[in-house]
């Protein structure tokens, strides 16, 4: 196998990780130049990655346009569940239903059984009386995610080298939110709430406190969050993926920000 194929193979395997765990999100514009720099890869192991992804259908070719992750929909879905050895059609049926409105009404109606979407649809399925939830990954459902970092901060060593002002500055913001939200509870309600207005205050509230339990309380990834995202990532990865720490994470920006704040 030469150099570029073998790093077209690790590329896929990791484009194809970072668009199903959203890391790379739905509808998202996938430019040659940008990814190579984002995965230090050249051009031509990036073109072959792309090609590979259209053919398992996580990424959309437009003609003069470029590429796309494509929409999460009933085929995306059906995919993720292939990497897993599930075949979808053998055990329900997937409808893309588009926003929450629209998922909340089919269930209202009866038409569909269930919805996979975050807060607030399924608290406003409860508040509404036609559904709970039954799978909550912010309430320990789903152990594979247990550990995992919900998100994280990522970049090139080049790039982290020539701005480590930047980063700094970055890092120090989410700090300071992360330290907002659990020294100041009622403010950050307050705060949030315009952006809830449909929720009745009971509703409100519980969504709060069930995020607000299961965010961060350092922005340090240690080793034991970066073992459990590795071993996340290797859920759906044909090749296991292995990296030390210390060549994926530089935790000195937290580290230096948690001290400042």
């Amino acid at each position: 196998m030469s150099k570029t194929s073998s790093l077209s193979h690790r590329l896929t395997n990791d484009l194809r990780r970072d668009i199903i765990s959203g890391a790379v999100e739905p509808g998202a514009w996938l430019k040659t130049e940008e990814l190579a720099a984002r995965y230090a890869v050249s051009a031509n192991p990036v073109r072959e990655a792309l090609w590979r992804l259209q053919g398992e259908g996580f990424v959309v070719a437009n003609p003069n346009q470029g590429a796309r992750v494509r929409t999460i929909d009933d085929d995306f879905i059906r995919n993720v569940l292939k990497l897993h050895g599930d075949d979808a059609d053998n055990f329900l049926t997937l409808q893309p239903l588009g926003d929450p409105d629209a998922m909340l009404a089919a269930l209202q109606r009866n038409l569909i059984d269930g919805f996979i979407m975050s807060a607030p649809a399924d608290q406003l399925a409860v508040q509404r009386g036609i559904g709970r939830p039954i799978l909550d990954a912010f309430s320990g459902g789903l152990p594979d995610l247990d550990g995992v970092p919900f998100a994280g901060l990522a970049t090139t060593k080049r790039q982290l080298a020539a701005n480590p002002a930047l980063f700094q500055a970055v890092v120090n913001a989410i700090t300071k939110a992360i330290r907002y939200i659990h020294t100041n509870p009622v403010e950050t309600r307050k705060l949030l709430r315009p952006y809830f207005a449909d929720l009745d205050d009971k509703t409100f509230d519980t969504i709060i406190t069930k995020y607000s339990r299961a965010s961060a309380t350092s922005s340090v990834v240690t080793r034991r969050e970066f073992d459990a995202a590795l071993r996340w990532a290797n859920l759906d990865s044909p090749k296991t993926l292995s990296a030390p720490y210390s060549a994926v994470v530089d935790p000195s920006f937290a580290e230096k920000a948690m001290a400042a704040h």
